[in-house]
């Protein structure tokens, strides 16, 4: 079974994806609201898949959250964001995502980028 980290910090979101996500047999290892606690938890959790808000409350937005980890930490990145700037975009795309969100979060979307993990 695949793994999960959610980093998300809103709440209702969170639990969304993770209902989501162990519907698709992805087990969610860990759910975070903030970009500081990843690299820890990716560390302890060596989790297939990170599912990231661009958006957090703290100082470090989502992208340079996944920026940071370390290449041999790195499992595939899927983006979830509710804006559509370009730079924001850009941002996402240099870290060559599984896949990017937008929400609302359409359903059929987020269960063919899950798909993409189960290969």
């Amino acid at each position: 079974m695949k793994k999960a980290i959610i980093i998300e910090d809103n709440f209702i979101i969170g639990l969304y994806i993770r209902r989501q996500l162990e519907k698709s047999n992805v087990r969610v290892v860990a759910t975070i609201d903030r970009g500081e606690d990843l690299a820890a938890m990716v560390r302890e959790h060596h989790p297939d898949v990170l599912l990231i808000d661009v958006n957090l409350g703290g100082p470090m937005d989502g992208i340079d959250a996944a920026s940071e980890l370390p290449g041999d930490l790195k499992p595939a990145l899927i983006f979830i964001t509710g804006t559509s700037d370009k730079n924001i975009c850009e941002r996402i795309l240099k870290l060559n995502p599984l896949g990017l969100l937008s929400k609302p979060i359409d359903m059929e979307t987020f269960r063919n980028i899950l798909s993409k993990i189960e290969k």
